[in-house]
């Protein structure tokens, strides 16, 4: 686990104003040191440093040598207290503070201001937090890192004017995303033409293919990648209604690092067994990693059944049940993403990303039936009914 006691520091500068030269993903821990040098000759009135967490981040502890304040060995400044700052003096720092106050200073002239005298002083402290998700999606505040201001003040005599400073460090957020894409054709390979439903007839082999990609983009280095990577993948693959295992013509394969089964309503394990999917064959697998940009492929081929009807529509639907990302710096367990719209209904109340299904349909070509009819009448001698007609 990451020990801030210990950590390497950064900047916030390189290599731009908001992103750090590591990445972060969920549950990760991010260790902060702020720091304000007193100058010599002069007394600072009532300093107080404020520090604004990062949204969609959680407080976890103090660390240093006072583990109530956060002061390391190299602080020599006096912390009269430390605070929530949105609740004020008095209310101490948890999970749900999101800035926290230290007061500095003592108390020389016994009138309630606080003073950091004019020998040269330094103000050190540590803390940390937890990720929750990603700070960018915090529309409501303005700057998404984690922003440290100094305010000090001129003495009675001078007015007592406010000063202030600050500085902000940020992190680069990075997690998976997997999308899925189910494809079938009846070429050489499986092709993904929008609104286009291949036509089979009884005996057709027909290739299928699912495509499951891992589309975040990390913005950090190349090193960070890992951060973002998609394990433990697991995923359905339904075969169209009425086919079974014993019609997959071509095993399935994957071009990854994985596991896979086919297994029908009566086979050990059928995992759809009460579910809405009940009665269907199900092709299972599970990948072990796909990396930020990564393209898995799952292959195989059907054989299109010998009683297939005139009109009939074959669907298949595929999708990725849960995934997780690489386990946390914190050495606590990895987040479990699990999509919306889950081909797995027992999983589908525990949504917390974006959808990652799809389907692919094939059809049987209709019987035409075509009827014509021609009449024709020819009006006989006058007094007569003579008639002559053709029907056709």
């Amino acid at each position: 686990p990451l020990d801030c006691d210990t950590a390497s520091w950064t900047s916030a500068t390189p290599p731009t104003p908001d992103v750090s030269p590591w990445a972060y993903r969920p549950g990760d821990r991010v260790c902060y040191r702020l720091t304000v040098d007193f100058p010599l000759d002069l007394d600072h009135r009532n300093p107080v440093v404020r520090d604004f967490i990062p949204p969609n981040t959680v407080f976890e502890r103090f660390w240093g040598v006072d583990t109530a304040t956060g002061a390391t060995t190299a602080n020599d400044t006096t912390i009269a207290e430390v605070h929530d700052s949105t609740l004020g003096s008095g209310n101490p720092v948890g999970p749900t503070t999101t800035a926290i106050a230290w007061r500095l200073g003592v108390d020389h002239f016994s009138d309630g201001d606080l003073y950091v005298d004019a020998t040269a002083h330094h103000f050190e402290v540590v803390f940390s937090v937890t990720i929750a998700g990603d700070p960018r999606d915090a529309t409501w505040v303005d700057i998404v890192d984690n922003l440290a201001k100094l305010t000090v003040q001129n003495s009675a005599s001078n007015g007592g004017t406010t000063w202030s400073s600050r500085d902000q460090a940020g992190f680069t957020f990075v997690e998976p995303h997997l999308s899925l894409d189910k494809r079938s054709g009846t070429g050489d390979v499986a092709d993904n033409v929008e609104d286009t439903v291949d036509v089979v007839v009884q005996g057709d082999v027909v290739p299928y293919e699912v495509a499951i990609t891992n589309d975040f983009a990390s913005p950090a280095s190349p090193a960070d990648a890992v951060y973002a990577r998609a394990e433990a993948v697991e995923g359905w693959d339904l075969l169209p209604t009425g086919l079974t295992c014993a019609d997959i013509s071509s095993a399935p394969t994957l071009d990854v690092t994985g596991t896979l089964a086919c297994l029908d309503p009566a086979t050990p394990g059928y995992p759809l067994t009460g579910t809405t999917h009940d009665g269907r064959s199900v092709i299972t697998f599970t990948i072990d990693a796909v990396d930020p940009g990564q393209t898995a492929l799952l292959t195989y081929s059907l054989t299109m059944p010998g009683d297939l009807a005139a009109g009939q529509l074959l669907t298949n639907d595929a999708g990725i049940r849960r995934y997780r990302s690489s386990a946390p710096n914190t050495g606590g367990a990895a987040p479990t993403y699990v999509p919306a719209s889950n081909i797995d209904p027992a999983l589908a109340a525990s949504a917390n990303t974006g959808r990652a299904d799809a389907s692919s349909s094939v059809i049987a070509p209709t019987t035409t039936v075509t009827k014509l009819q021609q009449s024709h009448h020819d009006d006989g001698p006058v007094g007569t009914n003579l008639a002559n007609a053709t029907l056709a």
